[in-house]
């Protein structure tokens, strides 16, 4: 029955199809989380659903906390959108998820793990930060215009303050 479902939604261009099918895809992968299905409904969005809808996707396996196959998502996205901008905010989504995955597998009292964890996720927000930075910088660029984060490479002091605070209270 949800295959069916699945196949009617698939094609459909109404919204609230689209919502339906959505909800579909969430509730099959956090209920499975082998690597299988997620590979098998990987392949069907990217085969036949369009991109906003894998988009809408990717936003809800953040929300759910599946930040690989959100990652994933993003990063087949990227090679379908024709603007810049697009492929840099979708680069930026794509960076954040990766971040909050190097926190998740991280066990209690492993300090050495913990520390190399956010070094990691620094680099991953930082990226994603210059990402999004590029994507709402005007266009378009020339060769001999630099490029708006290249002056600018130091961390926001928001950032700043919680890695301090992170890296004080584990001492």
């Amino acid at each position: 029955m949800l295959v069916d479902l699945y196949r009617v939604a698939i094609h459909s261009y109404t919204n609230k199809l689209q919502v339906l099918l959505v909800s579909l895809v969430t509730v099959v992968f956090v209920a499975s989380l082998s690597a299988e299905v997620k590979t098998v409904i990987k392949q069907q969005l990217e085969n036949v659903a369009n991109g906003w809808m894998v988009n809408r996707v990717a936003r809800q396996a953040s929300r759910m906390g599946c930040h690989e196959f959100s990652s994933e998502l993003y990063q087949s996205l990227q090679t379908h959108v024709a603007s810049e901008p697009l492929y840099l905010r979708l680069n930026s989504l794509k960076e954040f998820s990766q971040a909050v995955l190097c926190l998740s597998s991280l066990e209690d009292g492993d300090y050495s793990a913990a520390i190399a964890a956010i070094a990691e996720v620094l680099r991953f927000y930082q990226k994603g930060i210059a990402s999004l930075t590029l994507a709402l910088s005007p266009s378009p660029r020339t060769p001999t215009e630099p490029i708006p984060v290249q002056n600018n490479q130091q961390l926001p002091p928001a950032l700043v303050m919680i890695i301090a605070v992170v890296i004080y209270s584990t001492h």
